[in-house]
């Protein structure tokens, strides 16, 4: 404190100014750990009989006010705390309500060694009072000295609930431990997201092991008042005047819908109005034979926006890089096959039971964004709004650990039920294929999922690339493949005709989109991924089956006239005329030309201007 006043008072304001633009207190310039608000206090004495009528009982105030008032700077620093830290004025109840199960769970780390506090019928109510612009907070946890009420409300990034941690470490006790990873404050600045849309506030608490209580009072323009309390319960009941462009929090119906976006999960029940408002558990946190059918299609429906029940449903938990719990669903349907457009993601981040980022993009890569889910982490390092993450390197290394999870999980999915998996690949292939081409890290993880046709196969059986190296004959490197709209062109293809004289197995792929994926995928393993429409001149060293090799074919004199026939002929078309022996029934083929899907893509690419075809080559 003293090293940060002994700065000039304007440099400290244009550091302030830079700070809240980003990573406010992270950096910790100038060596700043608190600001104090009653650093200069100017105390009033005067005697005051008030009386505040609330939802269960009066407060009856009879004490001396103890007015403080902030220091200039810090006064402007709150401002930038209240008004500039935060993206959504929704984020104020979540902080507030992340500060009551804060206080219930300390009640309950309490009542462990003192028998005599009751932690049973831990919970918050929530009342929003139209008529008066009033929105209620209350909690029945261990409430406040007014010690705490200025350490912890005068004090911007003085947190109580870090400093609650800090004492429980040293504990081996799993219940203790327990309620410590439960503890969601850190960084001491979320009660103060309440003056984005509050004109007034009050605080009205009690020590559980206090006979009075306090209320802490500001209206966040530059001093607060503490002043004595009677017939107050324990626990602390936070009571809002809303300003008039927020006049919405005081609808029931608006609050029900910020906690079922922000702190549906929260530890303890959260009441509106007497009624509970959680629809879904986090069951997460549970051991995965502990969570039934109807639990996943419960949570999956609350965070899927859907009536339906999950295809696949994969709950992972680990503790390196760091600890996370998570669980990932896979739908029965996507939207883009409709025509509609790109989807989310569907991935929300979580911190001990709150979230912290809906639709996450940096938690899987964007062509896994069909999964819904939730990553839990009490680790994870956040920015102070705890709106964004701030360790990108790490979230890297956690990106690529659940996606080897998640591939590894369709692996053995398809493993267990194939034709189950072959329904899933049906309807979400494209986006494995498109993760061949976007992520190259993963394409060997990814090949083994593919599922494909061939010309060994009869028509609805699949195959995959490891069954297929199987098959393959003595000596052959490559993995041959064609692509074809349907399965009568594919075997009816000239190109196709080479290899099935020479009992050679090819793969069909159907979708526009194969032939530039495996452009792209070019190598599975150690073997090369091959187009027989390409030349290759060691398929025709292979010889015929023995009833194709007796065909009757032109001798060389022949050849020779039609190949200058057809160049004179065909000479807008073709550039060349080369003879070849991989063809039997068909008379000609187009060789090493841009396939007809690749020009389908290039055309979407450019707009519709199909580009006119350059000169082939001809094989006959």
């Amino acid at each position: 404190d003293k090293m940060f006043c002994s700065i000039p008072r304007q440099t400290r304001l244009n550091h302030l100014h830079r700070l809240s633009r980003g990573n406010l207190f992270q950096r910790h310039n100038f060596g700043i750990t608190k600001l104090c608000f009653y650093e200069y206090p100017q105390v009033i004495a005067q005697t005051r009989y008030l009386s505040i009528d609330t939802e269960n009982s009066k407060q009856k105030i009879n004490s001396t006010i103890e007015e403080c008032q902030f220091e200039t700077e810090t006064t402007q620093l709150l401002q930038i705390v209240a008004n500039s830290l935060y993206g959504e004025r929704d984020v104020f109840l979540r902080e507030l309500i992340s500060n009551a199960c804060d206080a219930l769970q300390k009640l309950k780390y309490i009542s462990i060694s003192d028998k005599k506090i009751n932690s049973e019928s831990l919970c918050i109510n929530i009342t929003g009072d139209e008529e008066n612009n009033l929105l209620t907070i209350q909690d029945n946890g261990i409430g406040m000295t007014k010690e705490e009420l200025k350490s912890h409300l005068g004090t911007i990034a003085s947190s109580g609930s870090r400093n609650f941690i800090k004492k429980l470490k040293t504990s081996n006790s799993d219940e203790i431990k327990e309620i410590s990873s439960s503890i969601i404050g850190q960084f001491g600045v979320g009660f103060y997201s309440v003056f984005m849309v509050s004109k007034r506030v009050r605080v009205f608490t009690r020590h559980v092991n206090d006979e009075k209580g306090n209320c802490w009072e500001s209206d966040g323009s530059g001093t607060y008042k503490i002043y004595e309390c009677e017939n107050l319960e324990n626990g602390t009941k936070i009571v809002i005047d809303l300003k008039e462009d927020s006049e919405e929090y005081s609808s029931n119906d608006v609050l029900l819908s910020v906690i079922d976006r922000y702190s549906n999960f929260a530890p303890y029940d959260i009441f509106i109005g007497g009624k509970k408002c959680q629809q879904a558990k986090a069951i997460w946190n549970k051991d995965p034979k502990e969570v039934s059918k109807e639990d996943h299609a419960e949570l999956f429906q609350h965070i899927g926006f859907t009536i339906d029940i999950p295809m696949y449903n994969l709950m992972f938990k680990t503790d390196a890089p760091l600890n996370i719990k998570s669980i990932f669903y896979v739908p029965q349907v996507h939207t883009e096959k409709f025509g509609l457009p790109k989807m989310k993601m569907g991935i929300h981040l979580y911190s001990r039971n709150i979230l912290i980022q809906p639709n996450c993009s940096e938690i899987l890569p964007e062509w896994l964004r069909f999964l819904k889910g939730i990553v839990d982490s009490e680790d994870i390092q956040l920015h102070i709004s705890r709106e964004d993450i701030q360790d990108s390197a790490l979230l890297k290394k956690l990106n690529s650990l659940l996606t080897k999870r998640i591939l590894k999980w369709f692996q053995e999915e398809s493993e267990r039920d194939e034709s189950r998996y072959l329904h899933f690949f049906r309807e979400f292939g494209q986006f494995l294929k498109e993760g061949c081409v976007t992520s190259p890290s993963y394409k060997d993880l990814l090949g083994k999922l593919l599922r494909f046709e061939s010309s060994e196969l009869s028509q609805g059986k699949f195959t995959t690339f490891d069954d297929y190296i199987l098959r393959m004959k003595s000596g052959q490197k490559d993995i041959f493949y064609l692509c074809a709209p349907n399965r009568n062109l594919a075997i009816n293809s000239p190109y196709l005709e080479a290899y099935k004289q020479r009992d050679i197995e090819v793969l069909f792929l159907y979708q526009t989109l194969d032939d530039f994926v495996f452009s792209n995928f070019k190598t599975f393993e150690t073997f090369n991924l091959v187009s027989v429409e390409e030349k290759n001149p060691q398929i025709e060293k292979i010889e015929l089956k023995k009833s194709d090799s007796d065909t009757v074919s032109l001798n060389s004199s022949q050849i020779k006239t039609l190949s200058k026939w057809l160049l004179k002929t065909l000479s807008n078309a073709i550039q060349s005329v080369e003879i070849s022996s991989r063809l039997v029934h068909f008379p000609a083929v187009v060789s090493d030309h841009e396939s007809a899907a690749m020009r389908r893509i290039m055309k979407l690419v450019e707009e519709g201007q199909m580009k006119n075809l350059p000169k082939q080559k001809l094989e006959i």
